[in-house]
């Protein structure tokens, strides 16, 4: 493939603007979009948690609901939260608890 086209190609996509005759700006269509579901999901979730009497509830629980705010599934939106450690899962024989990190 001639570089010509790959540039072009990437021209089409959204990929590549031109910022001026020597350079280029590279950049990523609809990730706003993307982050604010993301964004908006997160505060859904934390909020219902937030809602509870002692900041916590069952994992079970919240996936069944459904999100208002956000095209995300409540799973992938829980295991975002967990590995940036704003909640902290902790196992019981009920399920696994999601509480708040204080």
């Amino acid at each position: 493939m001639s570089s010509c086209l790959f540039f072009s190609t990437l021209m089409h996509a959204g990929f590549l603007l031109i910022k001026d005759a020597q350079s280029y700006w590279f950049s990523c269509p609809y990730s706003g979009l993307f982050l604010q579901n993301v964004v908006q999901g997160r505060k859904e979730i934390l909020s219902l948690i937030r809602k509870k009497r002692f900041h916590e509830i069952l994992e079970s629980v919240i996936i069944r609901k459904r999100l208002r705010r956000s095209i995300f599934r409540v799973q992938y939106l829980l295991e975002d939260l967990l590995a940036s450690g704003e909640l902290q899962s902790v196992k019981t024989t009920s399920g696994t608890l999601l509480r708040l990190r204080k």
